[in-house]
């Protein structure tokens, strides 16, 4: 139903026991795999019933899609062309989100790249970029820009760029913290 796409593993793996912990406080648990080169073929079946809602496999993945497969463009590519997987995608035609996270690393021809991507992988599970909705994070995309990010992103997923689009900002809060020694204690 969703697929998070990060530039890097170790975006993946910095993120890991947070998605873990939140997949796994839900109820029902909703399942994640984290598809990379470092995937293994197969996994025993106690490593796997410890890693639940985790599938840790590419056997398992193929088999019994996750709800949620975080991977990176070029196992996406993978994904999508290499006959091993396609059950995983025959079985996963209920796409409902792409999740892009550190945007501002797309631009030139890694923009286009991801953009035809992402085309591809619509074109794919047979939806139109507007029966899909795009969550598209990065902490460095400036304030002021709203024409140049609605166009970047319009580009980027297929959105129009007039309508289908909805900002959030945030801002840092460091706490405030009295004393070291009360750490420690």
């Amino acid at each position: 139903q969703a697929i998070f796409i990060y530039p890097l593993n170790a975006l993946i793996a910095s993120q890991r026991k947070r998605i873990h912990a939140w997949c796994n406080a839900l109820s029902p648990k909703i399942t994640y795999g984290i598809y990379t080169g470092e995937t293994k073929a197969e996994a025993a079946k106690d490593k796997r019933d410890k890693s639940f809602p985790q599938i840790i496999d590419r056997k398992t993945l193929r088999e019994n899609p996750p709800q949620i497969l975080f991977t990176n463009p070029t196992m996406l590519e993978y994904l999508m062309i290499r006959s091993d997987d396609q059950s995983l995608v025959n079985q996963s035609k209920d796409l409902k989100w792409i999740i892009l996270d550190e945007a501002h690393t797309y631009n030139g021809s890694t923009a286009a790249e991801m953009a035809i991507l992402l085309r591809r992988v619509l074109q794919l599970f047979g939806k139109k970029s507007s029966e899909v909705n795009f969550a598209i994070t990065s902490a460095t995309i400036g304030k002021g820009k709203q024409n140049e990010m609605n166009a970047f992103i319009s580009n980027l997923t297929g959105k129009d760029a007039t309508t289908d689009f909805c900002f959030i900002t945030g801002q840092r809060v460091v706490p405030k913290l009295d004393s070291y020694n009360e750490i420690d204690n």
